[in-house]
């Protein structure tokens, strides 16, 4: 069993949290089978246990270590121990891993072999008493301000583990500011997103806006990537200087992470895999909304994609949502004759719709008096879903 880097660090940021002295830290180790002089002072207790935690790593010992190192004999108070927990699975997710507590004992497995099992992470823990009671004043979200906080908590400790040096630097207590591949951040920032007053997070976050924190969420999107190797300079707790990066599953990691950040704002959004704010999709639409159309029709399928970016786009109006709908008739339209042949009596009826309220045409013999988001979300996933229902039937009959 072995992991990452970023599994390194946070389990060297445990091992110091336990606030062992030197002697008892080495003699932690010492007893999962290494061998190091046990001395009254360390130089730096967590470059230590970054280094020791390396040595176990892959070895028969490196999970009994794990488990050892969040005994409630470290760990005392339950919540802190459960909350370091889910900070350690966070990390471990990355490797194909999740630490499962078993008879109040947290043991590391591989996600094949942790199915059935209560598994230890935010996004899966079984809500809070309140919130299963509907008692809590946080059940529909927190609003922009607290959001904004987390935002900014959540970059500072990914910037921490290394996850933005490739991109935007990092400072050295021996060289001062190393600049990564975007080498002025301000800079960068102000041409990638045309504002003034967005960096450093921790300075303006407090000030943006919704579509503020919306950018620099997807800009971070782009400065991201996971760390794989480095140096530790450990002159002043300086901290790792990384080398190697993952830019993928940099990504992946930081839109999960963005993600139990956005489910918890009172607002219904989400991070794309392709790093785009969208809208969240309405409970128990997700399938059709992700599923890929069956056709071999590429122009059917772009249309289709094309007009779910613009009806989920962050601060789509009420007339892109209208031309999302559009968009679907249109691939309709295209696929008309396919739908006369496999639904001949709700074909008038569909074509009625787009035609005669307000959606393709503009003439004053459109009805327009009807609420616009509701029956706007209504009638676009009726079209997709007729879409996927026509095409599978087309897909059908060409097969036979």
């Amino acid at each position: 069993m072995q992991v990452g880097e970023p599994a390194m660090m946070a389990l060297a940021h445990v091992a110091y949290g336990t606030n062992l002295t030197s002697g008892p830290l080495i003699r932690f180790f010492n007893s999962f089978g290494l061998r190091h002089d046990v001395i009254r002072t360390l130089e730096s207790k967590k470059a230590f246990a970054l280094s020791a935690w390396r040595e176990l790593n892959g070895t028969s010992k490196f999970s009994d270590a794990v488990s050892q190192i969040l005994s409630p004999a470290y760990w005392p108070n339950d919540d802190e121990r459960q909350r370091i927990a889910a900070d350690l699975n966070r990390a471990f997710k990355i490797d194909g891993l999740l630490l499962v507590e078993l008879a109040g004992r947290f043991v590391v497995q591989t996600l094949s072999a942790s199915s059935g099992t209560t598994v230890v992470t935010s996004e899966n823990r079984r809500p809070s008493y309140s919130l299963r009671k509907g008692l809590n004043p946080n059940a529909a979200g927190f609003p922009l301000a607290r959001i904004k906080k987390i935002f900014a908590a959540l970059y500072s400790e990914l910037e921490a583990d290394g996850y933005f040096q490739e991109y935007l630097g990092y400072w050295c207590v021996d060289a001062g500011d190393v600049p990564g591949k975007f080498k002025s951040p301000d800079a960068h920032i102000l041409v990638a997103i045309r504002k003034d007053n967005l960096w450093p997070i921790a300075k303006h976050v407090e000030n943006y806006t919704e579509d503020d924190l919306f950018d620099m969420v997807e800009y971070l999107f782009r400065a991201v990537s996971k760390p794989l190797d480095g140096a530790m300079h450990s002159y002043s707790n300086c901290g790792m200087h990384w080398s190697t990066f993952d830019k993928a599953e940099g990504e992946k990691f930081y839109r999960i992470r963005t993600n139990e950040m956005l489910g918890i704002y009172e607002k219904r959004f989400e991070l794309s895999q392709e790093g785009e704010i969208l809208r969240r999709v309405e409970q128990g639409f997700e399938p059709i909304m992700e599923a890929k159309v069956p056709t071999r029709d590429v122009s059917v399928q772009s249309r289709v994609d094309a007009a779910l970016l613009r009806y989920r786009r962050h601060g789509a109006t009420l007339d892109d949502r209208r031309q999302a709908v559009r968009d679907l008739a249109d691939v309709l339209e295209y696929l008309r004759p396919h739908v006369k042949e496999h639904m001949k009596e709700d074909e008038p009826d569909l074509f009625n719709i787009a035609n005669n309220f307000g959606v393709r045409h503009h003439n004053q013999k459109q009805k327009t008096g009807y609420d616009r988001a509701l029956w706007l979300s209504w009638m676009f996933y009726v079209y997709l879903a007729t879409i996927h229902l026509v095409a599978r039937k087309i897909d059908q009959t060409s097969a036979s």
